[in-house]
């Protein structure tokens, strides 16, 4: 990862003040000071589950993102390695594609910074831009959070529609991936490389000595559930129970009107069991018309 990150930084250093994204408010000269502003994670142990488990949850497009989905810094790098995933139509052959990136999450609004975020997803080649692919939009509505996935409009004018499928998909990878790493239970935040390493990065390209970090499972034995759902979790593989839709009513802030015409609210999934136990994974086929 900071091989990755270091050669990020060279490679964007001298580039031209090119604009990213819609919005305009990034330049690719701009994302040296990003990058070496950062805090970095590398997600390569948790990458292949958090995948399986977005495309679990967010089968339905329409769910929105999930309330911890939260960055634990003002910037963020997520490091992810697709060299092992399995296969899946909505992602890029990892034999045919670039196999590692840089996720890197940057604040859209100064309003719930770390609630409105957009992701780019950083490719260490000369020829390949940064591509700003989306991200997660939260406003308040009748006092209540409301989060929403953005796609960036610019960057899918200029895509095929296979493009913007794999865009959603590594969003809401990114969500599951921030979903586990703020859930202490389950992993394990550790500090990534040597101390001679992160030294050298921090006096040789500014890169501030606690920024490296590294999420393994936690598979120190449980010492007892926190959350009365959980009560059996100690027993029990690591797993996600996805969340559903629940009939609701016109007014209340977080219900959405879906295809057949009725207004419904997202009700949340959750992580249940411990992988001290182990992993299981389930396997969701949604079936056209359901609700």
């Amino acid at each position: 990862m900071m091989e990755f990150v270091n050669g990020l930084v060279e490679n964007y250093k001298d580039s031209p003040p090119i604009p990213i994204g819609s919005s305009k408010k990034w330049s690719v000269s701009q994302l040296p000071d990003f990058i070496t502003n950062s805090i970095f994670i590398d997600c390569t142990e948790i990458t292949d589950h958090a995948k399986d488990t977005a495309f679990e949850e967010y089968a339905d497009r329409n769910t929105p993102p999930n309330s911890d989905v939260i960055l634990p810094a003002p910037h963020v790098g997520l490091f992810v390695d697709i060299s092992n995933m399995g296969a899946n139509t909505e992602l890029p052959d990892p034999k045919n594609t670039n196999k590692k990136s840089l996720l890197l999450c940057v604040p859209m609004s100064e309003d719930l910074p770390e609630e409105n975020f957009a992701v780019l997803n950083c490719y260490l080649k000369e020829d390949v831009l940064p591509r700003v692919i989306g991200g997660v939009k939260t406003e308040i509505m009748g006092g209540v959070k409301v989060k929403s996935f953005v796609l960036d409009k610019t960057t899918q004018e200029e895509s095929s529609e296979y493009q913007t499928r794999v865009d959603s998909s590594w969003v809401r990878i990114v969500a599951q991936l921030l979903h586990l790493v703020n859930k202490p239970r389950f992993v394990i935040k550790k500090p990534f490389g040597t101390r001679q390493q992160r030294r050298g990065l921090n006096r040789g390209g500014g890169f501030a000595v606690d920024a490296w970090h590294k999420i393994t499972w936690n598979v120190d034995k449980p010492v007892s559930a926190k959350d009365a759902y959980d009560a059996s979790y100690h027993k029990l593989p690591l797993h996600f129970r996805r969340g559903h839709w629940r009939s609701s009513e016109e007014d209340q802030p977080k219900s959405i009107q879906r295809e057949n015409g009725g207004w419904y609210t997202w009700i949340e999934g959750y992580w249940a069991g411990h992988p001290a136990f182990g992993f299981k994974k389930s396997y969701y086929s949604p079936k056209k018309g359901a609700a």
